[in-house]
């Protein structure tokens, strides 16, 4: 079977969605016969990208401002000239122009329609254009949780019966954690983005803080995002410069290091279609604090406290209990990665190609 990708997304390994598409291909590529046809602008150089069975096909005129009209019309001439049998985007947008080729989507979260005053204005058009149109396009549909699956249901009820969940898993490998000199941490992981809640999270530290509470410091993990004041600025306004470092952005062995030697995860984001950093914390046996709503409750299980992102006093408590509760934090520590064991890419490569290939298949027989 020929199978062409989108694979743009290996252009930008840290992002979540970069992260999942290099972890399904290189275990896609090794474990079938199949000839992959990878399109995009600029890949990484990783050693599974020349293996037999895998073709690039690169255009370096694809600027990032034409990217999305570009890839429309770029696509689909390879796709003829490769004579793809079914097409993959790991990343909410499909070629539109590819009506003749079954197709599958890979969506991550519906937050241009659940949480979209949180993004920038450039993405936010990009998704509403372009998602609604290749979710119906598209044969079948991935969704990385059931959350996400069944938002798009509730979003789109024609849909449901396209959707497949395969849940997405942990990136970091344990054997990459080294010791940490850092006093006892608590970790943030997130890009600095109305969306992952750092505001509140300071907030609730500043309240712990003013009560003379032993407090652990918050490591802050993440590239700098959007429509948030200076992280410095916020942490002297709320006089927690002692209690907070900025690490900035981490390569998987940093991040693994960081994950190794911190308490807890602080994860109480506004909204996750499946999130990464939870199952990162519970595979290094760290119990985590997020949020009672969308994937996250579905992705942390019985190892994590759940909270009203919305609500400082609870994310407060909730710090306050992992911090002095001692039979609590061991309790969800020994569940941590019980839980995490539950999301693997191996799985989730097997299930992937499981529905690129009934889509294939139901293409060709038709």
């Amino acid at each position: 079977m020929h199978i062409g990708v989108d694979a743009r997304p290996l252009a930008h390994p840290r992002t979540g969605i970069g992260r999942y598409t290099t972890q399904l291909l290189k275990r896609l590529t090794q474990s079938s016969d199949h000839q992959w046809f990878l399109y995009g602008r600029q890949t990484t150089d990783d050693p599974w990208l020349e293996f037999d069975n895998v073709i690039r096909r690169t255009d370096t005129s694809m600027v990032s401002g034409l990217n999305l009209v570009h890839a429309q019309f770029r696509f689909r001439k390879w796709a003829r000239d490769d004579q793809l049998d079914v097409f993959w985007s790991p990343r909410h947008h499909l070629p539109l122009l590819l009506r003749s080729i079954p197709c599958v989507l890979t969506i991550h979260d519906c937050v241009w329609r659940r949480r979209p005053e949180t993004m920038q204005w450039d993405r936010l058009i990009a998704e509403q254009l372009l998602t609604p149109p290749s979710m119906h396009l598209a044969d079948r549909i991935i969704a990385v949780s059931q959350a996400t699956a069944a938002d798009i249901a509730a979003l789109y009820p024609d849909l449901q019966p396209r959707i497949n969940v395969v849940h997405a898993a942990n990136s970091l490998s344990q054997l990459e954690a080294r010791t940490s000199d850092r006093p006892p941490y608590m970790l943030f992981v997130g890009t600095l983005e109305p969306r992952k809640n750092l505001q509140r999270c300071l907030e609730a530290l500043a309240k712990l803080h003013s009560v003379e509470f032993e407090l652990p410091n918050l490591v802050v993990v993440g590239d700098r995002g959007w429509k948030m004041e200076p992280l410095s600025r916020s942490v002297a306004a709320l006089g927690l410069e002692q209690k907070v470092e900025y690490a900035g952005p981490a390569d998987d062995g940093q991040l693994a290091a960081l994950y190794a030697g911190c308490r807890f995860l602080l994860f109480p984001s506004l909204y996750e279609g499946f999130g990464l950093p939870i199952t990162e914390a519970l595979s290094f046996g760290k119990p985590v604090i997020t949020s009672n709503i969308s994937a996250m409750p579905e992705v942390a299980g019985n190892a994590a406290l759940l909270v009203d992102p919305y609500s400082v006093d609870e994310i407060a408590n909730a710090i306050r209990r992992l911090t002095t509760e001692v039979k609590l934090y061991e309790t969800l520590a020994l569940r941590a990665r019980p839980q995490a064991a539950r999301f693997s890419w191996d799985r989730a490569a097997e299930q992937t190609l499981d529905v690129i290939e009934q889509a294939g298949s139901s293409g060709n027989q038709g």
